[in-house]
């Protein structure tokens, strides 16, 4: 992977060399936390699971998952944009990871896959007994009420 380079922003990281600069200077970091934006890197903008950087970061060794979140934390203290607001390093929630603004990336967003609902149980706040659901209430019915609906027909 001599020579290869990932750029983002303003940043480049080099692949083979596990260097970071910022417009050509470079920056600082642990060694840890470069192995975890090399894995990040090199899946070009692709989720990379926790437990994938675990392996892959800590290979052979049990570590909890607060190390990665203190290396993580280092990373995006480093790749911070305080002008712009920006993260190039996100979090895809039940997910992973993934770097954003990588040129030639990934174009897809850090969304899941499928749209994804829950459904939480409802309790009456009321006194109003009509307001109470019961399943032996619901099954005499021939159309249950809805309260938060998304797709029903």
């Amino acid at each position: 992977m001599s020579g290869e380079e990932v750029t983002f922003g303003r940043f480049r990281f080099d692949l083979g060399r596990r260097q970071l600069s910022r417009d050509g200077i470079p920056v600082r970091l642990g060694s840890r936390a470069l192995d975890v934006l090399f894995v990040l890197a090199a899946a070009r903008g692709n989720v990379i699971t926790k437990d994938e950087l675990l392996a892959r970061v800590w290979p052979g060794q049990v570590v909890e998952e607060n190390n990665l979140q203190v290396q993580v934390s280092a990373l995006r203290k480093a790749l911070d944009e305080e002008k712009r607001g920006q993260s190039y390093l996100v979090t895809v929630p039940g997910r992973g990871y993934r770097l954003i603004g990588i040129a030639g990336g990934s174009p897809d967003p850090a969304l899941p896959d499928k749209p994804s609902i829950a459904v939480l149980p409802f309790q009456n706040m009321s006194d109003d007994p009509q307001q109470e659901y019961s399943r032996t209430a619901s099954s005499r019915t021939s159309s249950p009420r809805c309260v938060i609906c998304a797709g029903c027909s």
